[in-house]
């Protein structure tokens, strides 16, 4: 807040990142133990690009943008996997859901400045309903880069996160 104030930034844009900073800390203070059981029913499905197109990994980005919407996937991956980064991904197993929704996930970059995004990350900043209604979610691509952008003053990155029941 003291950032906020020292930029001298409007009262609408304050109330933003507080809302963001609250977010964040929210997700921070979860106990492993609790993200471990929403990651146990919560599963990473691939990407979205152009607003309505699954991507089931980062090689088909570019082979299927100009063909119909991909199958709904689900990908195993690891906690600490970073999502930005992920370039091949392999075993597919499908399922059926629907979208129920879009949240934004915040996240500091890595030690070197770099965006990385977490499943844990995802579902540590997901609230009580988005948790007991989500199976699944896909990261959003802008642009066919996931970060929608770095926020200055947040000193963190914001993804867009498609939830699937």
């Amino acid at each position: 807040m003291e950032r906020l104030s020292r930029f001298n930034v409007p009262v609408c844009t304050t109330l933003k990142y507080h809302e963001i900073y609250e977010k964040m800390a929210r997700g921070a203070a979860l106990e492993k133990a609790e993200i471990d059981d929403r990651l146990s029913h919560i599963s990473f499905v691939g990407w979205v690009t152009r607003g309505v197109q699954l991507v089931t990994s980062s090689s088909e980005i570019k082979t299927l943008k100009d063909r119909c919407a991909a199958d709904l996937r689900r990908i195993p991956v690891l906690p600490e996997s970073n999502l930005v980064n992920m370039h091949i991904v392999r075993r597919f197993r499908s399922v059926d859901m629907k979208h129920i929704g879009t949240t934004q996930v915040y996240v500091e970059p890595n030690e070197n400045g770099t965006p990385c995004l977490t499943t844990a990350d995802v579902v540590s900043q997901l609230s009580a309903d988005e948790v007991k209604k989500a199976k699944a979610f896909a990261l959003c691509l802008k642009d066919d880069f996931a970060e929608t952008g770095y926020l200055h003053l947040a000193k963190a990155y914001e993804y867009q996160i498609e939830l699937y029941a």
